[in-house]
Formats: structure tokens, sequence, C-alpha cells
């Protein structure tokens, strides 16, 4: 294995992602607690590698997932050791006691921070890498400040083809983008979300308005949605051409989050147990990707 750079050098690299809301609005719901996951069955890959590499933002650094917490490390559907959540790490292990899972994760980053970092991340030589990114990309303070399809596309090219043509050639599991429109449908009625999307700026272009109904208001969240359609062809288009690529096949895209999996902190990132169906669609995603001879 060749020499890794440490998590906060490449964090360094990694762009801001959705950033906690200023103002936080008052708990008025606090989600049940996930009791104990059982692992489901071995992902084959996981016997095949040494170190796992995750590139992510804020959501992979466990942001809002515990009450009290601005970032909830021992949450994180990645790395975290909380034995609710059952984390990757938890699950790489007990298959495999050997592997090492690293998060190169920041809040704020999009697909074009991960592409800057890309000879980076082949230098920590990964035996996988696993990329959820993408909602940042559709969050912004508003809808011209969205990226652009076309970018998407060459930022995530740039970033497969460097861990393609890296020595160890690693596997690769692409997330799709989750369904932001759903986190609105599911918690639009409520007083609490409403602030406190109201209150931060970092994702207006969803969430402006968010109690309005107005033509132009209902227009404006379909452009979110349909960017987030548009990233998530791209992510089939460019990871099927790619060798040792894999993605979950939409399956994150697909969950609509309830209530209960979003954090009542900013009403916006993961709950604990929101953690949990992260890291159970990716380990998942994982048992499906084909193992080469």
């Amino acid at each position: 294995m060749t020499r890794a750079p440490s998590a906060i050098a490449l964090a360094a690299i990694l762009a801001l992602a959705l950033t906690a809301c200023e103002e936080q609005a008052p708990l008025t719901h606090r989600p049940p607690e996930p009791v104990a996951t059982q692992l489901p069955e071995d992902a084959p890959v996981v016997d095949e590698v040494t170190s796992i590499a995750v590139v992510g933002d804020s959501i992979t650094l466990g942001v809002h997932a515990c009450p009290g917490e601005d970032v909830c490390a021992s949450g994180s559907w990645a790395t975290g050791d909380d034995p609710r959540v059952g984390s990757l790490r938890d699950r790489a292990r007990a298959q495999n006691p050997g592997v090492t899972v690293e998060a190169f994760a920041r809040s704020g980053a999009r697909m074009s921070a991960a592409a800057a970092a890309g000879p980076q991340l082949v230098d920590a030589d990964p035996g996988l890498a696993i990329v959820l990114l993408g909602a940042n990309d559709a969050c912004a303070r508003r809808v011209e400040g969205m990226t652009s399809p076309e970018d998407f596309r060459a930022q995530l090219t740039t970033l497969l083809e460097a861990l393609a043509t890296a020595p160890g050639r690693p596997y690769v599991l692409v997330m799709s983008v989750p369904d932001l429109q759903l986190v609105w449908e599911a918690l639009h009625d409520e007083n609490g979300a409403l602030k406190a999307w109201a209150a931060n700026p970092s994702c207006q272009s969803l969430f402006a308005d968010a109690g309005s109904t107005t033509a132009d208001a209902v227009e404006r969240r379909a452009q979110v949605a349909d960017r987030v359609d548009a990233f998530n062809a791209i992510i089939g288009e460019v990871c099927g051409a790619t060798p040792r690529c894999a993605t979950d096949g939409g399956a994150l895209h697909a969950h609509a989050f309830t209530r209960d999996e979003i954090s009542p902190i900013d009403y916006f990132h993961p709950s604990l147990l929101g953690q949990t169906t992260i890291s159970q669609l990716v380990w998942t995603a994982l048992a499906a990707v084909p193992v080469e001879p």
C-alpha cells in the first residue's frame, strides 16, 4: 500500500457543502433512536480490499445526526462507532477484520472538489472508493447557482478516470443523489422546518418560500428535482463506462426519507435513524458490486 495522506490534508482540498443553519429551530420532534443493527449478508468486494475510502460531504460527517451535536462523528454512516447505526466501518470489519475505512469528507463538498482531489485520493491507494456527493450541486443559494449537468459530467468523469487509471485500480461505488424534493414534501407543513429552512441560506434553490404553493415556487422546486434527476442519469452513464465502477441503481434517490429519518435540528440532514438507512443502502449496493476474478 502506497503512502496515504491524512484525512485532514485531503479534507482541506474538499470544498464546503451543506452548511449548518445559523439559527436552530426548536426541537418540536425527536426521532426515535435506531435499535442495534443486524448486519446483512456479506459484500464480496470487501474481502478483496484492505482499505476503503469514502468521498462525501456533511452527510458523511454525521452533521446534525445527534441532538446537541453539530457534528456527530459516532453516528456517521461511513465511519461511526455507534452500534445502533451499523456503519460501513463496522459492517466491513465484521466481514474482513483487517480492512480500514477512512472518510475524506467535509461540509460543503461539491463534485468539483472531489474531482480536484482525485490525485490525492489516488495517492491514498484505496482498494475501494465510495462516492456520495451531489446534493450540494443542486442545493444552492439560488437556482442559477446549481452545478450544470455539463460541469457535473466533466467533474465526475475526471474523478473516475483518475481512479480507473490508478496503479491499484480500485473498485468504485457511486451512490445516487438523494431526492431533495422528498425532504420538502415530508416536512413543508411543519412550522419548525419552515423556520429552519428560512434561516439557512445555503439551499434556497429548494427551500426559499418553502410554504408557498404559487406557480413560481412550484416551478423552482421542479427545476431542482430535474437537476437531481440529470445528475443521477449522468452517474449511471459515466460509471457505466468506467471499469470496476458500480452504482446503487438509484436506490438512495428512490428512498423517501421519513420524518423520523430527518434531523429535527435543521430539518435537512439525516438523523441517527437516517444515517442507519444510508449505511444499509450503501451495504446493499456493495453486495451487488461484481468482483473480478
